[in-house]
């Protein structure tokens, strides 16, 4: 893990959020997210300027990015 985020096990932010199941794209209503380790017993960190992605445990590299490309493009119509 990066030095910035030794020990960190809870990430914050209060962004917006988008879940992918591969095909379709959702962006959620609310825009307040959380993430937690299983183990929460680290350091706290809000996220305001950067991206958090999370992926499914049996998701494989090549099936991630073409996920975020999904996102991208929902993006990019956004701007």
């Amino acid at each position: 893990m990066l030095k910035a985020f030794r020990g960190v096990t809870t990430f914050y932010a209060n962004s917006t959020v988008y879940i992918t199941n591969g095909n379709d794209v959702q962006k959620l209503k609310d825009y307040n997210y959380q993430l937690e380790s299983l183990t929460d017993d680290g350091d706290d960190m809000w996220v305001t300027s950067g991206v958090v992605v999370a992926l499914g445990a049996c998701c494989e590299p090549r099936d991630a990015i073409r996920q975020l490309k999904h996102i991208i493009k929902r993006l990019e119509l956004e701007l």
